[in-house]
């Protein structure tokens, strides 16, 4: 390589600290029909996120899909609930080996509403480093799916295979 790599990748301020992933519920969604992993992601040593906003993010993931703001594809995906950002991943109906994914940024205000807005993730980026290990583990969970032969239990089995863990 010839390049003066110097001035690359400088992150003074930085500093990279493991996160944990715990799997929380499912988010079934009736119509259009969409079941989601649902998984929240917190900085090692740091308490999870509380239960009662896990709660409210799970409604207002419903309340996307029904309003038709986020697509169901396949039917089958994940999401994840980060410090400040959800990303809800879907699994495409038309290339099945394809992962969509639109990202929200949210607040939550007195305990009990959430305040969000959609974000391009052309601009704010699609996954962190962090959320790239449930992907990766999400995405070998998925080829098992997609190499079986796709029946009942193969779904339950592919719903049911969740991360836990550092990243």
């Amino acid at each position: 390589m010839k390049a003066n790599l110097d001035n690359l990748g400088n992150f003074s301020d930085f500093k990279s600290i493991p996160q944990i992933v715990r799997p929380e519920c499912f988010i079934e969604i009736e119509d259009p029909m969409l079941i989601l992993k649902f998984y929240s992601i917190v900085e090692k040593g740091q308490p999870f996120i509380d239960k009662k906003v896990v709660g409210l993010i799970r409604e207002f993931s419903k309340s996307e899909a029904v309003k038709k703001r986020i697509d169901p594809l396949s039917g089958l995906g994940f999401v994840i609930l980060g410090k400040d950002m959800l990303n809800v991943a879907r699994w495409d109906q038309k290339t099945p080996y394809l992962l969509k994914n639109c990202a929200y940024e949210y607040t939550v205000a007195d305990g009990a509403t959430i305040a969000s807005r959609k974000l391009d993730i052309n601009a704010e980026g699609a996954f962190c480093a962090y959320e790239l290990g449930i992907v990766a583990h999400e995405k070998k969970a998925w080829l098992r799916y997609l190499g079986s032969k796709r029946e009942l239990n193969d779904k339950v089995e592919y719903l049911n295979n969740r991360f836990s863990g550092e990243v």
